[in-house]
């Protein structure tokens, strides 16, 4: 299989790591695992209450792109790609592609949520990127759910693309050719960190957000762990929910960015 030679962990670590170091409040973030620790041990580490004044949610699929270079991939037999590499990011079909629907139904109640993927093709890249701090601008490309629009829900389905385009196709049983909301990764950062947001939006936010993932819980018929369901009993407001309910079904990250200030 056309896989790169990282690992989606290791892409998904230089990812996130960017973003926490250059663009959230106080240099880091909090997710699902330090929640349950800083309840169960009751440390005075990050709060969550911090990041809710004035930071902007964000929920983050990570993905690893497939680097597509032979004749034989369905790319190349389209009108729509003739040169290598074409990098292919394919979607989860388990329950109906339950994960992406999950994700634009959070999308569609107002919160800020992407796909973060690899267009780059070797373990050189990413340490090239990682060492300039350019993993979110150069090495990664950004999609909005919303836009990746599934023809069914009954055979796989993947996105192609070309690293940097304006666009990108949906591959079924044929392509289609969609606008990308987001070609420019840093145009992308740029126009989310604009708008910093209140806590009381921050906490509506959440509590939609928790709503759509609760909702997804009992539409998939799947249980939670009971360490899980034991942790979220014990958490104080839907932001620190919402962050396990998020990485436990969903297999993604809530992360609260911080708009640059003018010093920066």
């Amino acid at each position: 299989m056309p896989w790169p030679d990282f690992t989606e962990l290791s892409f998904g670590y230089c990812f996130l790591r960017e973003l926490e170091t250059k663009y959230t409040r106080g240099g880091r973030f909090p997710k699902a695992p330090d929640f349950i620790s800083q309840h169960a041990e009751k440390t005075d580490g990050y709060d969550v209450e911090v990041a809710m004044d004035g930071s902007i949610p964000l929920f983050i699929q990570l993905k690893r792109s497939m680097v597509m270079k032979t004749l034989r991939a369905v790319e190349f037999s389209s009108p729509f790609f003739a040169h290598k590499p074409v990098f292919r990011m394919n979607l989860h079909r388990n329950d109906n592609f339950a994960q992406h629907l999950a994700l634009q139904r959070l999308e569609h109640a107002g919160n800020h949520v992407i796909y973060a993927t690899s267009q780059i093709e070797n373990p050189q890249d990413l340490l090239t990127h990682t060492r300039n701090r350019t993993m979110v601008s150069k090495a990664s490309a950004i999609f909005s759910p919303s836009s990746i629009v599934l023809p069914t829900l009954h055979e796989p389905h993947h996105v192609s693309f070309y690293a940097n385009q304006s666009w990108a196709v949906l591959f079924s049983e044929q392509g289609e050719r969609f606008e990308r909301k987001w070609a420019d990764s840093s145009e992308w950062l740029g126009a989310l960190l604009e708008a910093p947001r209140s806590r009381e939006d921050n906490e509506k936010s959440m509590l939609l957000a928790e709503n759509v993932l609760l909702g997804a819980l009992r539409e998939s018929e799947l249980n939670l762990p009971n360490r899980v369901m034991a942790a979220m009993d014990g958490l104080d407001g839907a932001a620190a929910r919402v962050s396990v309910l998020a990485q436990y079904l969903l297999g993604a990250q809530l992360m609260f960015l911080k708009p640059p200030a003018d010093s920066e």
